[in-house]
């Protein structure tokens, strides 16, 4: 487990104020961490505290220093081959009749 480092940490929001620009911020709690590994392949959480009235419900922050590894640099630019656009086709086999829901065999 030598290769797990921190992603995330798990936090609890215990309550909301309003700040003196009119914002609605809360205040949290942190409950817990999630460990990955640097290819994000595999994941465990440590729980270090549970907060009283536990909702069940969490939110995870990324921390910011977790360097993930990347066998080939992402291109995010307009003209990458994933981000083209691309043209909806409409399937010419399909029946012009109305969908009978009694041939559905669930």
């Amino acid at each position: 487990m030598s290769n797990y480092k921190p992603y995330a940490d798990l936090k609890y929001k215990t309550r909301s104020y309003t700040d003196k620009e009119g914002k609605e911020k809360g205040i949290w709690l942190q409950v817990g961490t999630i460990f990955a590994t640097p290819h994000l392949s595999s994941m465990f959480q440590v729980m270090e505290a549970l907060p009283i009235n536990f909702d069940g419900k969490l939110s995870i922050f990324k921390r910011e220093d977790f360097e993930q590894l990347n066998d080939e640099p992402k291109d995010t630019s307009p003209t990458h081959e994933l981000n083209k656009h691309t043209t909806d086709v409409v399937l010419k086999d399909i029946e012009e009749k109305p969908i009978n829901l009694s041939e559905i065999p669930f």
